[in-house]
């Protein structure tokens, strides 16, 4: 009987340590491990206390709150005054800060050029622009590549003045009225078929020898740039009223050629928003590299890498293009990654089966992750030993419609896109052995992006809701929005906070030709009564309770 007695106080005292050492476990580590408190991601957003009738509450980022401004630039101080800023802003503080010396890496062969390098290219460039007079630039090569983005940097310099640069996906096949038009190589130059009369001068990204037989307005881009390694680590801007910061940045064409036009205060409120976002402790530093992976990024997405790149420039990071498939090939100095999710080196990653002890640290580090703890234990390459962040660009489901404004709204088709799921994005996380945000675009009409997820968020959602939603956390500091009533969508009601994204702010852009802006307008009058919503057609979601927006796959 003494025996029993004993065994029983054994089995008590084992359980009570048991419970102990789990409630220990549950309430004191791991809460001090966690990055958020799992009630911080129950409300992300600030919403309005009322809504009309057929829309839902106003939704915004926490971090502006209903009643105070949006992000509307960088906020810079000019005598008494705040003004947004401009890209000579952005420019001329990213050669202050990094001295010239910081370096971006291309896709095309280059190693690398340093900002200094890249700046006297520029403003070369640029002073050609002025010599021909051109008003209006078309850039056809791409902005990864160096003589193209050294074209880009020049077109921005020409914004301030009086040159807009255009950017295409291709060739354009009806005169555009451009003044200079900027390809990739002498085979394009060589099959313009008479089109180059449309142009003063036409400019080849191709270091190779020039063909014979060219037409005579037919320049290289190395012929221009007198001397490629000369370095100019200074660019001198100085407004005297903020009249720049109104001025238009840049035009966005899409494969239908219909244009978008940027103002600069797209520019600097979207980076704003990028740089904004950074929790305590993980801000920007001149240590910082992005790495782009180019493959799976159509134009008009590359355009939208500007944001981030602008954002690191000016705490004097640097930059690299890569177009490689291999992920785990990445530059070793990679701190932060941004890739499309249709980018194949994704894919791999998610189809690798992992055996014997790597499926044990997949399983350890997932397990860790839903309790909202980050570790690296899983890290599949150690060329992500120094990175902290991936941001996986998805596009809406049709940006070409979106960009078209519609007047007649589509019916929702379901699961008509392939998403990355929850569990997904929790095994990239492990696998890359960092966080990973989730953002939405849609490059035609906004420039960044609308929505992106919180960098602590590592939650995993029900098989069901991953099979009708992907969660894209909230909308830009520079954004807010709403879900609207659609007659084509009687079952996607305000009262559930579901319906149509309508949008407003700092980022949207304008259309350029008097269709789409007649429909645009249009548009907003019947949904929102001319308050400037912009509706974003055929893009449907559900705002969640915990405030981020839901799209409907």
């Amino acid at each position: 009987m003494l025996e029993f007695w004993i065994l029983l106080q054994w089995i008590i005292t084992v359980l009570l340590c048991l419970f102990t050492t789990n409630w220990v476990i549950q309430h004191v580590i791991l809460d001090a491990k966690r990055d958020l408190h799992p009630v911080a991601l129950t409300e992300q957003a600030c919403t309005a206390s009322v809504r009309k009738e057929n829309e839902t509450a106003v939704y915004r980022n926490i971090l502006t709150p209903i009643g105070y401004p949006l992000s509307a630039g960088l906020s810079l101080s000019h005598g008494y005054q705040f003004r947004k800023g401009n890209f000579g802003d952005i420019w001329s503080t990213s050669m202050e800060v990094g001295k010239g010396n910081n370096r971006i890496s291309f896709i095309d062969g280059h190693t690398s050029w340093t900002l200094g390098n890249i700046n006297f290219k520029a403003k070369l460039l640029k002073n050609y622009f002025t010599e021909v007079k051109a008003r209006n630039v078309g850039i056809v090569c791409s902005v990864a590549t160096g003589p193209g983005f050294v074209s880009a940097i020049a077109g921005f310099m020409g914004t301030l003045e009086s040159c807009i640069p255009h950017f295409l996906p291709s060739i354009p096949r009806n005169n555009m009225d451009l003044d200079v038009l900027i390809v990739d190589s002498w085979n394009c130059a060589a099959k313009l078929n008479g089109s180059e009369d449309w142009y003063k001068t036409i400019i080849v990204c191709d270091d190779s020898a020039m063909p014979a037989d060219l037409p005579g307005n037919v320049t290289s881009f190395y012929q221009l740039i007198h001397d490629m390694n000369a370095s100019d680590n200074k660019y001198e801007y100085e407004p005297t009223t903020s009249f720049d910061d109104d001025k238009e940045l840049a035009r966005v064409t899409n494969h239908n050629r219909d244009t978008t036009t940027f103002m600069q205060h797209c520019l600097v409120s979207s980076v704003s928003n990028f740089i904004k976002l950074f929790p305590i402790n993980q801000e920007l530093k001149n240590v910082d590299k992005l790495t782009i992976i180019t493959e799976g990024m159509r134009s008009s997405q590359l355009m939208q890498t500007f944001i981030k790149v602008f954002g690191l420039l000016l705490f004097g990071g640097s930059i690299s293009y890569s177009s490689s498939n291999d992920l785990t090939q990445i530059d070793t100095h990679t701190t932060l990654l941004f890739l499309s999710a249709n980018n194949a080196g994704l894919r791999t990653m998610l189809d690798v089966c992992p055996t014997g002890f790597n499926k044990l640290k997949l399983s350890w580090a997932m397990s860790l992750l839903s309790e909202g703890v980050f570790s690296t234990v899983a890290q599949s390459s150690c060329n992500f030993s120094k990175l902290r962040c991936v941001y996986i660009l998805n596009e809406v489901k049709d940006s070409n419609l979106v960009s078209s404004f519609p007047l007649e709204i589509p019916e929702l088709k379901r699961n008509s896109v392939k998403r990355l799921t929850s569990r997904q994005l929790n095994v990239l996380r492990s696998l890359f052995g960092s966080r990973v945000v989730m953002e939405l675009y849609s490059p035609y009409t906004i420039m960044g992006p609308i929505a992106q997820g919180n960098m602590y968020d590592y939650r995993i959602f029900p098989q069901k809701v991953d099979e009708v939603f992907t969660c894209y956390g909230t909308l830009s500091t520079s954004l807010e929005g709403k879900l609207i009533y659609t007659n084509s969508n009687p079952t996607l009601m305000p009262s559930k906070r579901q319906g149509m994204l309508v949008v407003r702010g700092f980022t949207i852009g304008k259309p350029l030709d008097e269709q789409r802006l007649s429909r645009a307008l249009k548009l907003t009058a019947e949904f929102n009564g001319g308050e400037g919503w912009m509706p974003m057609v055929g893009v449907f979601g559900i705002w969640g309770t915990d405030g981020c927006f839901y799209e409907y796959k």
